[in-house]
């Protein structure tokens, strides 16, 4: 199997200029000078290239191929959902992005309980005082989950993780993400594959997720005032996380080509 690594800037040119990390992922797994490497921009490039040098802190690719193509769903897939606790946003962010979701936005509801400004911190953040603000650490270190998943799944787009909305100001803009469904645990609401159904085909699709207290009632009301619909997913009730990557992979099924 031919590695793959993300880079932000292949350029035009016959050679290509490998981050500091990359080089140091081409170490740990052993390759060198003369090996063959897929590299991608994210945003439906993708290179052939051979590893022409290699040192302890520089890497350059000779570019053999070019290709613009793309793997992505049918349908733009974002996902909204308050952020669980401690390292369970981790989870939902790799499995979404290998699932092919093409942005998740963190959101913060009336019940939500890791909200902007005061997130619980992960084990792996710093601590304050020490380097970038906790709200950044948890973007950047979310980002990087999202483009290790996308090398490692395939994908040639990395799936965007955007800043933190507030539940009122993300609903404004809902109606420029195509449908948008929000997901309930009421039984009296349609089945998600039912809902989908019955919308024919889709090019933009966004699917809302509450805290596990779910929405407040005020919350519902404001979403049905936008035009929202409800949907569930099953009987029972589902965590955060397991949620969100459920409802992404009916969805993406659903309008899988």
């Amino acid at each position: 199997m031919t590695h793959r690594f993300h880079v932000t800037d292949p350029g035009d040119g016959e050679h290509v200029r490998l981050a500091p990390d990359t080089v140091h992922h081409l170490r740990v797994l052993g390759l060198s000078e003369g090996s063959e490497v897929v590299l991608f921009d994210g945003a439906g490039l993708e290179l052939l290239a051979r590893i022409e040098s290699l040192s302890r802190a520089d890497a350059r690719a000779f570019v053999l191929r070019r290709t613009r193509l793309s793997r992505e769903a049918a349908v733009e897939l974002t996902l909204a959902c308050a952020v669980p606790k401690g390292p369970r946003m981790d989870t939902l962010v790799r499995a979404c992005a290998e699932l092919g979701v093409a942005a998740v936005v963190p959101l913060i509801t009336r019940r939500s309980v890791v909200k902007p400004g005061k997130p619980a911190r992960h084990p792996r953040d710093p601590e304050p005082g020490q380097g970038a603000s906790q709200p950044s650490g948890k973007m950047a270190r979310w980002q990087k989950i999202s483009v290790a998943a996308s090398e490692q799944s395939g994908r040639n787009r990395v799936m965007s993780v955007e800043p933190p909305a507030a539940f009122p100001d993300f609903l404004e803009r809902s109606p420029g993400l195509g449908l948008a469904v929000l997901l309930s645990p009421d039984e009296s609401a349609p089945a998600l594959p039912v809902l989908l159904a019955q919308h024919g085909e889709l090019a933009r699709l966004v699917i809302l997720v509450g805290p596990e207290g779910g929405f407040a009632d005020d919350e519902l009301e404001l979403a049905a005032a936008h035009g929202l619909k409800t949907a569930r997913l099953t009987r029972s009730i589902l965590r955060v996380e397991t949620a969100c990557i459920a409802a992404a992979a009916v969805a993406l099924t659903h309008f899988s080509r």
